[in-house]
């Protein structure tokens, strides 16, 4: 499904709930709306390994970004040490992008859609940081697992099928298996 379809069957369920559920339902689906939005509907503007290496390395550094603003903010250690596992497995992630550029010998891909998905990461990055306590923590759970759901849903549909090279596709897999557990293990927390 995609990001417009999902938005707005949210809408319709945020529609029936209560204020409160409604502006904090409407803060995470725009935070991911913005972030993932242009690239799942993407697939002619990806043009190289360097390009999906780049989108992958920007969606891992909101990932650690969110979860850096979660370690100073929670007050459940639970989802302390998830946001831990979240910053320590996304820069690993990068490093590996970083090895697999340079062996590539193509250089990083900067286009005006990765500066403009970096602007709007950090615009809702502060919209995320102005809440605080039990209505954080639950935005947080709920942007790692409708984030890591895109992620997965990007790199199956756009990216994976795009991928030139061995390596850049094994990196992909790889780093979909990370996301995947990322995601069941997100989900725990809502049993």
């Amino acid at each position: 499904m995609r990001f417009k379809e999902v938005f707005l069957k949210n809408l319709k369920l945020i529609l029936v709930k209560n204020k409160a559920v409604y502006i904090h339902s409407l803060v995470i689906i725009l935070f991911l709306g913005n972030l993932f939005y242009g690239f799942t509907d993407a697939k002619s503007q990806i043009s190289s390994d360097a390009h999906i290496i780049a989108i992958v390395t920007a969606v891992n550094q909101n990932e650690i970004s969110v979860s850096e603003l979660a370690q100073k903010k929670m007050t459940s250690s639970l989802l302390t040490d998830y946001a831990n596992m979240i910053v320590i497995s996304h820069t690993e992630n990068i490093k590996m992008a970083n090895n697999l550029i340079v062996s590539l010998e193509s250089g990083k891909s900067e286009t005006p859609e990765l500066e403009g998905l970096e602007q709007k990461s950090a615009d809702k990055l502060a919209t995320l940081n102005a809440l605080t306590g039990n209505e954080f923590e639950t935005a947080y759970l709920d942007a790692m697992i409708n984030g890591h759901k895109e992620f997965l849903n990007m790199l199956d549909i756009d990216l994976l099928p795009m991928a030139k090279s061995e390596a850049v596709k094994t990196y992909l897999i790889n780093t979909r298996e990370m996301v995947a557990n990322h995601l069941a293990e997100a989900n725990t927390f809502i049993k």
